[in-house]
């Protein structure tokens, strides 16, 4: 019995060594390469030697959709902040741009896009954007209830505002 509890003491002791110079030693490995510059075409990478070598494509169109990312989140950002300002032809163009330039949100960015047209009154180009948003986008069946229930809505409002001049 206390050959087996030393045994195992020792399996976990060796176990632990063993670890601790798996994670020294890859975290060495990846410490050494860094991204040295970033420019409109590549992303270059190096180790600690002098010079530079180009990355792959993959890596550089990663970056660009990083850049597209960023750049949609922001432009959403400025647009709530100028939506809730009541800066309503401000904000249609910072979700324009948006929508513009990150694919990967267009259906939120569109989202907010529409409820400005809407505020504005601006019916036609609301439904175009939601029967765009329903042709181009992929949707789980939530999202296609929900954009055609906005359309239904924009619809009725649009008859409603015809009614009313």
């Amino acid at each position: 019995m206390k050959n087996k509890a030393i045994l195992i003491l020792a399996g976990s002791l060796l176990t632990l060594i063993l670890l601790f110079i798996y994670f020294t030693n890859s975290r060495a490995t990846y410490s050494k390469i860094a991204v040295r510059s970033i420019d409109e075409n590549k992303i270059y990478v190096g180790d600690e030697k002098p010079g530079l070598e180009s990355a792959s494509d993959e890596a550089s169109s990663f970056a660009k959709t990083v850049e597209g990312l960023n750049e949609g989140w922001d432009n959403i950002g400025t647009g709530e902040s100028y939506y809730r300002a009541g800066q309503y032809e401000e904000a249609v163009k910072a979700y324009k741009k948006a929508y513009d330039v990150d694919p990967g949100n267009r259906t939120l960015s569109g989202n907010k896009l529409i409820n400005v047209y809407e505020k504005l009154s601006r019916y036609d180009e609301a439904i175009a954007l939601v029967d765009e948003i329903l042709k181009t986008q992929p949707l789980v069946e939530y999202g296609i209830a929900k954009f055609t229930a906005i359309r239904t809505r924009l619809l009725a409002a649009k008859v409603q505002s015809a009614k009313a001049e």
